[in-house]
């Protein structure tokens, strides 16, 4: 889409434009009218199965009716001897057929209560029949009168499809989920061997009513009603259907009408499209071309006359101001970008406010720059400030703890009976240990450092280094009459510094000698040390402590440096005697 011309955006944009608002129209005008169609169509569902319903359960009431009134009559007719026996039973058989032949049932029995049939109007062989049962009791004796019936009757009150369209149909559903009458579409077909397991028979024998749309037995999309109907020992779901293409066929219509308008005022909308775009683009096109000469520093040819200003003319007057500010612009987002913020830029007007945001976009980059370093310089020295701490506590628990033992110790050993020679080489064990405890407590945090000052903790350091090595150090410390105090974080630092190159050399340098000078000033202190080892390798170990000696002397606004001196190695330190904020 980027690389359109603007001819064709404008065109795009009208023509999609057009054809989205009528996309719209027509879905919201397609779904509204389908909806209140189904609505409809459902109600008028319901409708006629509340019909169909009410005509299958006044068939059922008509016959138990009859059933209990014969019965009741026999019973109560002449006296207790004349029972319903067999004998009874066909005396009234006529009657009884009559009334089969009126009512369209196809049998009545009596049974005893085993259910052995003890007579009957006729031999039944017909399918698609249900029964009602009445029991009841003569002289202590249990008999149950049936009344056969077929549901052809049945059929006939749900084939009267009238308002049902050519797809519309009635059907009755036993427990065991097949049709009880026959379907519309499979006439010859036995309804017993159609299976109708469907979401309406379901939702009917959980005993509710309502519509839906569904896939029938057919596997057809079809709108459906649905209700139980719970009769004595009946059970039966009664369902009414409509096929969803017959019910939706005036949507489907509204839909074809529709998508036909919105294809004429899609083409009448890309002819305007086409119009418009000419018109508009034209102008915007040259303008372009010139604004590209100008891009390669070809002039333009053509200028406008005063009398012919208008939008075209004004663009392109303004055309060599608007390249020349974002030069500007982008040269000093240039800076920015490449992390000179310090550079500077004089915004084009009282309302750049393009401008006036890259400074302030500017000054806020160095304020989070500037709280960024002292952030990280308070984590750094949060972190030292913590080991400090931690050394200080282990020395104090050895010179507490370990320290205090050793001593019990040697003095428990001059009071034991044991040979002289042992007790002695005991006493000078005990001794050497007490001496390395110290040496390890003075290493962890030396107790001259804190009472005397750096001269004091160095020289006691350079004065263990040549006991224990054959090193020789050349130690100096030089201060000037003006020189300050020196805050104990410098001192610490520049100790550590010290410990850290003094360990290096003897683990690493080869040396025999060690220069170690520092100079004091009113407001820098100095460090050197020099020795006249094999030097630094091509590749550093990581384990050398030479970052951490880095690190340090940042932290307090420091700096560090070490280059080999052919033969041996250089470390400088250049600290402030006043700690700075803007410290790393």
């Amino acid at each position: 889409m980027r690389r359109l011309s603007i001819l064709y955006k404008l065109f795009f944009s009208i023509f999609l434009v057009s054809a989205l608002s009528l996309l719209i129209f027509g879905v919201l005008v397609f779904f509204n009218q389908k909806d209140a169609l189904m609505q409809r169509t459902c109600a008028q569902l319901k409708s006629v199965n509340i019909l169909k319903k009410n005509s299958v359960e006044k068939r059922l009431n008509d016959d138990e009716k009859f059933i209990g009134n014969f019965i009741n009559k026999i019973l109560t007719k002449g006296s207790r001897n004349e029972t319903l026996t067999e004998k009874e039973f066909k005396r009234h058989k006529d009657f009884l057929r009559d009334f089969c032949q009126l009512y369209g049932h196809i049998d009545i029995q009596l049974t005893d209560q085993k259910g052995l049939i003890l007579d009957s109007l006729y031999d039944v062989t017909k399918e698609n029949l249900y029964t009602f049962s009445r029991e009841f009791k003569v002289d202590d004796k249990k008999y149950n009168l049936k009344l056969i019936s077929s549901t052809e009757y049945l059929e006939k009150l749900l084939f009267e499809n009238t308002g049902m369209g050519n797809t519309g149909e009635s059907y009755l559903v036993g427990l065991d989920r097949r049709m009880i009458t026959k379907s519309r579409f499979s006439s010859k077909t036995p309804p017993y061997s159609i299976l109708a397991n469907t979401v309406s028979v379901i939702n009917a024998f959980q005993n509710r009513t309502g519509t839906d749309l569904i896939s029938d037995y057919r596997n057809q999309k079809v709108l459906s009603a649905f209700a139980p109907i719970f009769h004595e020992n009946i059970k039966w779901a009664i369902i009414s259907e409509i096929d969803e293409s017959e019910a939706m066929e005036p949507v489907y219509k509204l839909r074809d009408i529709l998508i036909g308008v919105s294809l004429l005022i899609i083409i009448a909308a890309f002819l305007v499209a086409i119009y418009l775009g000419r018109i508009i683009v034209g102008p915007i096109r040259e303008v372009s071309g010139k604004m590209l000469d100008l891009s390669i520093g070809i002039i333009p040819s053509k200028i406008l006359p005063p009398f012919f200003q208008n939008e075209e003319s004004k663009m392109k007057m303004a055309q060599n101001k608007l390249i020349e500010s974002f030069e500007k612009i982008s040269s000093f987002a240039s800076e920015i970008g490449s992390g000179n913020l310090e550079a500077s830029f004089t915004p084009l007007g009282e309302k750049d406010e393009l401008s006036t945001s890259l400074l302030n976009m500017r000054d806020q980059l160095k304020d989070y720059r500037n709280k960024e370093k002292l952030l990280r310089r308070q984590k750094a020295l949060s972190l030292l400030e913590g080991q400090e701490n931690e050394r200080r506590r282990i020395a104090m628990d050895l010179h507490d703890g370990l320290g205090q033992w050793l001593t019990g110790i040697k003095l428990k050993i001059a009071v034991i009976d044991i040979p002289e020679g042992q007790r002695q080489e005991l006493k000078e064990m005990v001794s050497e240990t007490i001496n390395e405890t110290r040496r390890i407590t003075n290493n962890l945090m030396p107790n001259s450092l804190v009472d005397f000052g750096l001269d004091s903790a160095v020289s006691n350091i350079v004065s263990n280094v040549e006991k224990d090595s054959d090193l020789t150090i050349n130690y100096s410390y030089n201060s000037s009459n003006s020189a300050s105090s020196i805050a104990f974080e410098i001192s610490l630092t520049l100790f550590r510094i010290i410990q850290e190159s003094l360990n290096n050399i003897l683990k690493h340098a080869k040396a025999t000698k060690v220069i170690l000078k520092i100079d004091q000033g009113s407001d820098i202190i100095n460090l050197l040390i020099q020795d006249d080892g094999i030097g630094l390798p091509a590749s550093p170990k990581s384990g050398s402590g030479l970052g951490n000696m880095e690190e340090r002397a940042k932290l307090i606004g420091g700096t560090f440096r070490i280059t080999n001196a052919n033969p041996g190695t250089v470390i400088s330190v250049t600290i402030p005697l006043k700690l700075s904020e803007n410290a790393e």
